[in-house]
């Protein structure tokens, strides 16, 4: 009976995107004397100190109109720098309300907005600045982000191109653009554009994890590492190179290496939940049963809805003969994602195991209704049947089983005891 494999880790793997920073005082005229005031806009005075300088210029009744729009927008950045989005939101759109015309202030409201969490305000803003400024790259890449975490990759890609049209060195929006056409299936297309993000700044190293993350994609795992190498070569304090480089080295079937990169991961961020799992599957490969619980109940208290997590926990419940604690995993995952048809297979096996073939071929029924071309399923109730002797249907499953994959071994192999068996 077979379970879940490293395919489900390695496509989880996220590309790296970059949302660009605020504008620095940008509004023109006397706006070089609020630096006489500490406000600058700027990190090089404390947020703080310009919180008080900028309020005071404000309320100085010295400035007017875009010299005062530019005080607002020097106290948003230093509430923006201190995390405060609410008042930078209220700071920029005073900017606004004093220079309506002025793209700068839409941009840094669209960012408060877009960290806060308000994306279609982030969207409108961004809008209005590419509106009232039509070469503004920076916030074409920032919509351009929005739109691939919304997964609307066809206006994703056009605000990417457009700010490569603008900016043919703009190695965010060739880094962006191509995440959106990995995201897409465009895979040659996406290294592509990561090649020349490479090009055009050889350091950076979102760029290499990401076309590492497409070489993986496409199934070209050597160089998936040797981007990943470079990567942590260029920035070795980084926990997303180690993860993606160990989730790649469990696909190549070297879990010690994929333990030791997940190690390193987890030394720079102890919560990374994605490592805790991968090194949990490193584990299980290992048949170091006690040592993947325990990292799979780590992953699931930092996140009790982790279906992967609780249904590889499972797995490794079943393969401890605990079919009980199995049972109690898979009913959790099956809970939380009902139209995932893995969980539901695999509590099959652990009722078969547990003898229970007839509730077993129930929830091999479950998991092919759910995904009709399962060929786990086809084959774990092929064995079940061969249980209850019925021979003809067992072969049947290995027969559509073998039809979905002529080089399953395990079903060849079961086809040909469950025709010896029928034949005895």
């Amino acid at each position: 009976m077979r379970g879940i494999a490293w395919a489900a880790l390695a496509g989880a793997l996220m590309h790296s995107a970059t949302v660009l920073g605020l504008t620095q005082m940008t509004a023109p005229v006397r706006a070089q004397t609020l630096s006489d005031w500490k406000c600058t806009g700027h990190p090089d005075i404390s947020w703080d100190e310009q919180i008080v300088g900028c309020t005071k210029a404000i309320k100085s009744g010295k400035y007017t109109a875009k010299d005062l729009a530019a005080a607002f927008e020097g106290r948003g950045n230093a509430y923006f720098g201190m995390g405060d989005y609410d008042h930078a939101v209220a700071d920029y759109t005073a900017t606004i309300r004093l220079d309506p015309k002025g793209a700068y202030a839409f941009y840094d409201r669209g960012i408060a907005h877009q960290v806060k969490g308000a994306i279609d305000h982030a969207i409108a803003d961004y809008t209005e600045a590419i509106r009232l400024d039509p070469n503004y790259v920076k916030a074409f890449n920032n919509r351009g982000a929005i739109y691939l975490d919304r997964g609307d990759l066809d206006r994703a890609i056009a605000d990417y191109t457009e700010a490569t049209r603008l900016n043919p060195k703009d190695v965010y929006a060739f880094n962006g653009r191509g995440n959106a056409y990995q995201d897409r299936g465009d895979l040659d297309r996406a290294i592509a554009d990561y090649t020349e993000a490479i090009r055009l700044d050889p350091n950076y190293v979102k760029a290499f994890n990401n076309r590492g993350g497409a070489y993986r994609a496409k199934g070209d795992l050597d160089r998936a590492i040797q981007d990943y190498d470079q990567a942590i070569k260029l920035n070795p304090n980084q926990a997303a190179g180690y993860y993606y480089r160990g989730a790649v080295n469990g696909m190549r079937g070297e879990p010690d290496r994929a333990i030791q990169d997940f190690d390193q991961a987890l030394k720079f961020n102890p919560n990374y939940v994605g490592a805790l799992y991968g090194r949990g599957l490193a584990y299980s490969d290992k048949n170091q049963w006690d040592r993947a619980i325990q990292d799979y109940d780590q992953a699931i208290k930092l996140n009790p809805n982790y279906v992967r997590a609780i249904t590889n926990r499972g797995n490794a419940y079943l393969a401890k003969r605990q079919y009980d604690r199995a049972i109690q995993d898979y009913d959790r995952a099956i809970k939380l994602d009902p139209k995932e048809a893995i969980p539901v297979n695999n509590r099959g096996n652990a009722y078969y195991q547990k003898g229970q073939a007839d509730r077993a071929i129930q929830d091999f029924d479950q998991a092919l209704k759910l995904n009709p071309n399962y060929p786990d399923a086809l084959n774990n109730r092929g064995l079940a049947y061969i249980g209850k002797g019925q021979y003809d249907r067992a072969i049947q499953d290995f027969d559509q089983a073998i039809k979905l994959n002529p080089k399953d071994a395990d079903a060849i192999k079961n086809r040909a005891e469950a025709v010896a068996k029928k034949n005895n």
